[in-house]
């Protein structure tokens, strides 16, 4: 077993209880069950409260007449988005640009936040042969990403999706 972070470390003293439970209910069995939630896992979480916050703050400070530094860094970063899937995806494609710019800034602070001493990085986009835990963190975003296509693939089902056939999936595979 790897050693513990101090954030995952505290998630598993918050959070183990509840983790087990969500995992029992999913057929997955942890092989620490004192321990559930892996580093991987707890710099996933922690980039993701990190973008929550700077999406708040976002929200907070936009401003047609005074727009601030950190609002035209995001409304450029969104026209790039939304140029590239136009190009890209076609007619129809605003609709995705949140989607897209959320994912596109969870992937790369999951991999810029090892370059702050006492984290880790998910390593998205990493090798084998240099990290050999690379593929735990890829194979669980590509589960997420499977889950989302399954839940919003269906045109026929009311959720556009079934999230029946996206737990089959994830209790089909193996971690």
């Amino acid at each position: 077993m790897t050693e513990q972070l101090w954030i995952t470390t505290l998630l598993n003293h918050w959070f183990a209880g509840p983790a087990n439970s969500v995992l029992g209910m999913l057929h997955i069995h942890p092989q620490n069950p004192q321990a559930p939630i892996d580093n991987t896992f707890a710099m996933e979480f922690l980039v993701f409260v990190l973008l929550m916050v700077f999406f708040m703050l976002v929200r907070a400070s936009l401003s047609v007449d005074r727009p601030g530094a950190l609002q035209h860094i995001v409304e450029g970063a969104e026209g790039f988005i939304e140029n590239q899937s136009d190009e890209i995806i076609g007619h129809g494609s605003k609709g995705f640009t949140p989607f897209l710019m959320a994912l596109g800034l969870f992937i790369l602070l999951n991999n810029l936040i090892g370059l702050v001493p006492g984290f880790e990085p998910c390593l998205f986009l990493a090798c084998a042969d240099r990290h050999p835990g690379a593929f735990p963190g890829t194979a669980r975003l590509c589960v997420a990403l499977a889950d989302l296509h399954f839940c919003f693939d269906d045109d026929d089902l009311p959720f556009r999706g079934s999230r029946r056939r996206a737990l089959e999936f994830d209790r089909a595979l193996e971690f």
